[in-house]
């Protein structure tokens, strides 16, 4: 996790220098379909915060499949490719 004192826009466009932080996380793996194997496309997840606010940048190269989403909440991603973020605030 990076500390950050930039006004980062919440715009879905991962253009302030913070974002592009040498301690990004690139070394990431499947969980679904085949566990424990690299992805098919490059991923990279860089965390940024400040004092107030935690802020997750994840950028997933896949050229192949259109984006799809969606902001239900608990929605079901079964079909789609995705990335889940659990947060433990007791450690």
């Amino acid at each position: 996790m990076n500390i950050t004192a930039a006004d980062i826009k919440i715009d879905g466009i991962l253009d302030e220098p913070d974002w592009h932080s040498p301690n990004s996380i690139q070394n990431l793996t499947q969980s679904e379909p085949h566990a424990g194997q690299l992805p098919s496309y490059k991923i990279t997840v860089t965390i940024l915060a400040n004092h107030h606010d935690l802020f997750f940048g994840i950028e997933c190269q896949d050229s192949e499949h259109p984006v799809t989403f969606s902001k239900q909440r608990d929605a079901d991603l079964t079909n789609q490719d995705h990335v889940k973020i659990a947060i433990d605030p007791f450690l």
